[in-house]
């Protein structure tokens, strides 16, 4: 799997099409880059470390000169569920036996699934349960128990039903003690942008701006989108809220928002340390104490 951005920065490559291939340095190391025209179908093959990718490009009128952004180029054996199940992983270990925790739609989901057998969480969903189960088999469903995204439940025992305002005032009364989510963008003082792009229809601002009061917040997301660094200086999108994530988990690595800055605590050995600086924006701290990611 490649990914490839427009943000990171690389000297761009420009030719007409009888000047193939190329060969030029990305950030990642020397790629190769072959192009071969073929009417107005153009098939692009890119070259790293002796793994190779290829994708066609169709184009309106033949081809006569072809630009090249690639700023970030970095090849990883892990495909899209390995990601999500490799970040999962590691939010699960900072689940401690006894915590309240609130648990964002989508990957955060995955997290109860990899916690260790000895710890036991407990999780509260906004709509109003504190004891929240999982999602029940096919059939089995009942229509009284869903989440604040509307998926299906069930009740663990010893489960407790309220209204949403008396959740939402356990919710601010700092009663939670993580809140797992995703986020669009991170900045580097702690700031989070989640909840929409503008421009694009958004279904609602939902109860992250609430979950911002737990004791402890962490997202849990992909580090690029379409190669493009989701950590950033300042966040572009609008705010969810100011300085309120303590902790980053992403495919590459464990980050630790700091008042000093962005610390990268863990790597996955699957990247180098110069690869995560690559896909960040932000300027990153290297803990000098910096381990393997922990996974098992």
């Amino acid at each position: 799997m490649f990914l490839c951005g427009k943000s990171v920065g690389c000297k761009s490559v420009r030719g007409s099409q009888n000047r193939f291939p190329y060969v030029f340095r990305a950030k990642s190391g020397d790629v190769f880059v072959k192009i071969v025209p073929f009417l107005r179908v153009l098939k692009v093959e890119i070259f790293i470390s002796n793994c190779n990718f290829s994708f066609f490009c169709i184009f309106a009128r033949p081809l006569r000169v072809l630009v090249f952004n690639i700023n970030y180029l970095k090849y990883t054996t892990m495909d899209k569920a390995q990601i999500r199940e490799t970040i999962a992983k590691r939010v699960a270990k900072e689940l401690k036996d006894g915590d309240v925790v609130n648990l964002g739609i989508g990957l955060p989901t995955m997290v109860p699934n990899y916690l260790p057998s000895d710890v036991h969480v407990i999780l509260q969903t906004e709509n109003g349960m504190l004891g929240m189960g999982p999602t029940p088999a096919e059939g089995q469903e009942d229509p009284n128990l869903v989440n604040s995204g509307g998926g299906y439940i069930t009740a663990q025992p010893g489960a407790v039903s309220f209204s949403s305002a008396d959740s939402f005032c356990m919710v601010r009364g700092g009663h939670v003690d993580k809140t797992i989510l995703g986020a669009m963008q991170v900045a580097e003082n702690g700031d989070i942008a989640n909840w929409m792009v503008p421009g694009k229809l958004v279904a609602g601002m939902g109860g992250a701006m609430d979950l911002m009061q737990a004791k402890t917040v962490i997202v849990a997301m992909e580090h690029t989108q379409k190669g493009n660094p989701k950590i950033l200086h300042t966040c572009n999108l609008p705010l969810t809220a100011k300085n309120a994530v303590s902790l980053i988990v992403t495919e590459m690595g464990v980050i630790k928002v700091t008042k000093e800055g962005l610390v990268l605590t863990e790597i996955n050995p699957e990247f180098t340390v110069d690869d995560v600086k690559a896909a960040t924006e932000a300027t990153l701290i290297i803990s000098p104490d910096l381990k393997p990611m922990q996974l098992d």
